[in-house]
């Protein structure tokens, strides 16, 4: 989903990293802080949790009024995501 305006494109990366301290997620490994690397969603380091969804990578879309966007601190458990 991309931005039909390029002049009020605010990605939800940049939200987060306005935040002190500026990262966008913890490894699930050692918990280190990550923050985005490629801008285009290929590193997968920008992942976030939107609006209740996991593992959202903040730089492929726009930030919207209202929008719950919150730093990814854990892995998620894919059992408890499924749906029946």
């Amino acid at each position: 989903m991309a931005c039909r305006s390029r002049s009020k494109k605010v990605n939800r990366y940049r939200v987060l990293l306005r935040q002190a301290p500026p990262f966008t997620r913890r490894t699930p490994v050692t918990h280190s802080p990550r923050a985005p690397f490629c801008m285009m969603g290929a590193c997968f380091e920008c992942l976030v949790q939107i609006d209740g969804g996991n593992s959202i990578r903040s730089c492929q879309a726009c930030a919207r009024d209202g929008m719950k966007v919150c730093r990814q601190v854990e892995r998620p458990n894919p059992l408890l995501e499924a749906t029946l």
